[in-house]
């Protein structure tokens, strides 16, 4: 195999990577939902995005450990309020990783990752093909 086609089959395989980093995402997300702790967290600040029609709010929680953490999501417009109070799961050993219910849960966005790397994939086989026209 010559480096070329090295280099092909390396960015075929980094055409992988958004579905490996979602898929990682959503498995953190749902251990976090199943085996963590619950807490009220208080949102402290939310930011709109008119373009996108979204907002992201900014929450602080005290986990068990007596520190303050802090964390976000997405969400549509008006759905939080400042100083209101979000349910947040947390892993008791590393509350830096929290969640709440609804994160990652988003199908079309799978969807997108997956096609994202079927045509990565794709253009790399032609890719191949192309470059090792009659050597075969």
């Amino acid at each position: 195999m010559n480096g070329i086609n090295i280099l092909i089959v390396c960015v075929a395989l980094l055409g992988f990577l958004p579905l490996v980093i979602f898929m990682y995402k959503k498995k953190l997300t749902s251990r976090l939902l199943t085996t963590g702790l619950s807490v009220s967290a208080s949102v402290y600040h939310i930011t709109t995005n008119r373009k996108t029609n979204t907002t992201v709010v900014y929450y602080q929680f005290i986990a068990s450990n007596g520190r303050q953490y802090k964390g976000n999501l997405t969400a549509r417009p008006g759905e939080y309020r400042i100083n209101g109070t979000i349910e947040v799961f947390y892993l008791p050993e590393n509350p830096y990783h929290n969640t709440v219910k609804g994160a990652w849960n988003d199908n079309w966005f799978l969807a997108f990752v997956i096609a994202i790397a079927l045509v990565i994939v794709y253009m790399m086989y032609k890719l191949y093909v192309l470059v090792n026209k009659g050597t075969i």
